[in-house]
């Protein structure tokens, strides 16, 4: 159990003060929901890689791919990780936060605010851009492993 401040841009809906976030198996993100969404094309692309050799893939189907490779990574040789499914992303600072906020406007996600949260519970830490370079551009559930292992 760690005590430490972070900062979360919240792009689902408006928090309010005091709020107590949950996450288990009945409490997911809006990862989980994004990823969801995509089901049908992730499966699809996987049973049939060779019809999307050659294809762009739009951003969210990528970040779908990716989330399912690096869930079945963590289930099958990382269990005690927690999913990034069922997690809260939050930054160190509020320079990075500031950063994501940006990022999210650009691809079209409305951001509402950048919370300053107290987290009184379990901290993991990873780096997504080490998982785009080795997971998402890759489509390889071998690269997520790494990126898993490496952090």
């Amino acid at each position: 159990m760690k005590k430490c401040i972070a900062y979360h841009v919240v792009t689902e809906k408006p928090m309010y003060i005091g709020q107590h976030i949950v996450f288990d198996e009945n409490h997911h993100n809006g990862v989980w929901q994004r990823v969801n969404e995509k089901l049908d094309i992730v499966n699809d692309v996987y049973k049939n890689p060779e019809k999307y050799k050659n294809t762009q893939l739009e951003h969210h189907t990528s970040v779908a791919l990716r989330e399912v490779a690096l869930e079945k990574v963590r289930v099958n040789k990382f269990p005690k990780y927690p999913s990034r499914m069922a997690c809260l992303y939050v930054s160190k600072t509020l320079e990075e936060a500031e950063k994501w906020s940006d990022y999210f406007i650009r691809l079209g996600r409305q951001a509402f605010q950048i919370v300053k949260l107290k987290i009184n519970g379990n901290v993991f830490y990873g780096d997504a851009e080490k998982c785009d370079v080795l997971c998402c551009k890759s489509k390889r559930i071998s690269g997520c492993r790494k990126f898993i292992e490496k952090i």
